[in-house]
């Protein structure tokens, strides 16, 4: 090429860049370029946020401003009681950009306000302020309980029991203020607060528990879904979420053109199954891969029903339990499948199971099937299934709903609740470890359904259930009773240490579970220690001559403790038993109910439960090969 022809070329060049140029500057283009920092120290003290009142009027509105140097879109400001109004017409700026928010009262500002971005794919929090200068003090240890509901009354006294809380959400349905992720999010936020483990239920659509059979799209959207759920820091306090509810329950399943559900289908949505190992788009992957930590719960199998069978058949050959059957063998066979391809985890982490009816042992198993339990205590008939499986054996189970209403068998909870069904039921549940919560359907009675099942608002029978419910939350616990200003030093530990010196004495059984009498009078650590002293066990009384007690006080840290003591002694075995108590439990006269197991690779703290305001406790146990300590 010429020098001419080239310098042509270059004056072409030339014009065409003058051209752009000139069309840049004359167009009516607005717009800002943004360069995002990613420096620690440039995000430093970012976001900021400040109060705005304007003329300082009583009664004018107030506002909380928040700067940033990034211009975040899809924003949320939320409280636990919710989210905040925002100011859409409000100028964000260029920089820092701002937005406000509408401060309704000053109750708001007494909680720690969270500020969010990116919200459309699921929010991300980017700060958050607290505007009271003396914030409260926190709220003492709640004592677990298996004690749970489904959508709980924020009205509802826990009693200082740290119970469940099942919640919904569905992916088609986001213009509905309880059931869009933000609704969730919401109740999520006052769930916590009250300190309650909370199990998130994902559904499809109203009627439609999961995608349509073989409908890929609607899977995508189901999917993407779930995703948003798992990255939405606003729900990182979420215990566990169940996929799907009724799996073999037509009524769930009433958008699907190609009929109800199919075992192969869930477990298609669930893990990937029969699908190649290395293809990734199912909920256990989709989920794990924003949040590595997520718990995911196979969905419920509605008992009893006979409209759609599995064809893998249980040992009762029951149309829902060999539907049941089914899907967990076609959840293990996935697993099994991603697993060997080097892809571990992507299997169930637990069950959320129903179990409704009566509970009565004179209907313990269905006249069609003689090994098929009836009522409540169809749980046990789950609970097989799932340990027949070798890698979900043992998983832990969840009764996400419960109730005296059988379909087709029994009235309404309103009509037919029996005084005494929840604490029997209770009961049976604390006698199963494999069983975590227990939670009755429902509490609050959203949009007016289910009142005829509401304990907040009870009619009928359902005011007997209210009051049972709520008696069970004060009985079974220690902290039901602790004022909230009342503060304990804590133990010098807590750490349960175990010493055991070689012997060739044979291994005695082990001790289970026992629950003693409560000491009625008389000094408090004494008679707690007297009655460790005369526990029961499987192998009889112990002799009292091989028994001492004794209780004193001391001083720690400028409070009286109560210190109690027993030494005992069975089967080859000693045990030191002490526990330190507060000197204003020993004035209350408590009565308590202890517990002890004896396992030779017992550690953590023992089963140990007060009716009375204790919150720390210790246990030091050890075995030696001589009579006594």
């Amino acid at each position: 090429m010429t020098w001419g022809r080239a310098s042509s070329w270059l004056r072409a060049l030339a014009a065409v860049a003058a051209l752009l140029a000139l069309l840049i500057i004359l167009l009516p283009i607005d717009g800002h370029v943004v360069i995002f920092s990613e420096n620690p120290a440039e995000l430093a003290g970012w976001p900021r946020f400040s109060l705005d009142q304007s003329s300082g009027n009583e009664g004018e509105q107030r506002w909380l401003v928040v700067q940033d140097i990034q211009p975040w879109s899809h924003v949320r400001l939320m409280s636990v009681a919710g989210a905040l109004p925002r100011d859409e017409a409000w100028a964000a700026g260029n920089g820092p950009w701002r937005w406000r928010w509408h401060i309704p009262d000053d109750t708001v500002l007494q909680q720690p306000l969270v500020f969010y971005h990116s919200c459309q794919s699921g929010c991300r929090e980017r700060g958050r302020a607290v505007f009271v200068a003396d914030a409260p003090q926190p709220e003492p240890e709640r004592v677990a309980t298996k004690l749970g509901v489904v959508f709980p009354s924020p009205e509802r006294n826990w009693h200082g029991r740290a119970g469940w809380a099942v919640e919904l959400t569905y992916v088609k349905h986001q213009d509905d203020k309880e059931f869009s992720i933000d609704g969730l999010a919401a109740r999520v936020a006052r769930d916590t607060a009250q300190g309650l483990k909370v199990i998130v239920r994902i559904g499809y659509a109203r009627k439609q528990s999961l995608p349509p059979v073989d409908d890929e799209i609607a899977l995508r959207d189901y999917l993407d879904y779930c995703k948003r759920l798992a990255r939405d820091d606003r729900l990182r306090d979420v215990f566990a979420f169940i996929i799907g509810n009724g799996l073999n329950d037509p009524d769930e399943s009433q958008l699907s053109e190609r009929g109800s559900l199919t075992p192969a289908w869930y477990a298609r949505v669930f893990n990937g199954y029969g699908l190649p190992p290395t293809r990734h788009d199912n909920v256990v992957e989709t989920m794990q891969s924003q949040r590595a930590q997520v718990r995911l719960l196979v969905g419920t199998v509605t008992p009893w029903l006979t409209a759609i069978d599995g064809d893998i058949s249980s040992s009762s050959d029951q149309p829902s339990l060999n539907f049941f059957n089914t899907v967990l063998t076609h959840i293990a066979t996935s697993a099994q499948a991603k697993s060997s391809a080097d892809i571990p985890g992507v299997t169930a982490d637990g069950f959320a199971l129903h179990a409704s009816g009566h509970l009565d042992d004179s209907a313990a198993t269905q006249l069609d099937w003689p090994k098929v339990q009836t009522g409540f205590r169809v749980y046990k008939d789950w609970l097989a299934i799932i340990n027949q499986q070798p890698t979900l054996r043992g998983l832990p189970a969840y009764i996400t709903a419960t109730n005296t209403y059988v379909p087709g068998e029994t009235g309404l909870p309103a009509q037919n609740y029996g005084p005494g069904w929840l604490t029997s039921a209770l009961d049976e549940i604390l006698a199963e470890p494999q069983v975590h919560a227990l939670c009755w359907f429902v509490d609050e009675a959203l949009g007016g359904m289910w009142t005829e099942f509401s304990l907040q608002d009870p009619v009928g029978r359902m005011h007997d259930a209210a009051a049972e419910f709520d008696q069970l939350l004060q009985q079974r616990g220690a902290i039901a009773t602790l004022s909230p200003t009342l503060r304990y030093p804590p133990c010098p530990s807590e750490q349960v240490m175990i010493e055991k010196k070689a012997t060739k004495a044979s291994k005695p059984k082990p001790m289970p579970l026992q629950l003693l009498k409560r000491p009625r009078s008389g000094n408090a650590p004494r008679a707690m220690a007297k009655m460790l002293a005369t526990m029961t066990t499987t192998q009889g009384r112990i002799k009292s001559g091989k028994a001492m007690a004794s209780g004193s006080t001391r001083t720690n840290g400028g409070v009286k403790i109560a210190v109690m003591s027993a030494t005992f002694a069975t089967s080859g075995e000693n045990v030191r038993a002490s526990n330190n108590v507060s000197e204003r439990l020993i004035s209350m006269a408590p009565s308590c109910i202890v517990g002890l197991s004896s396992k030779d690779s017992f550690i953590g703290r023992s089963s140990l439960l007060y009716d009375a305001p204790l919150q720390y406790y210790q246990y030091i146990w050890r075995r030696t090969r001589r009579g006594l300590t």
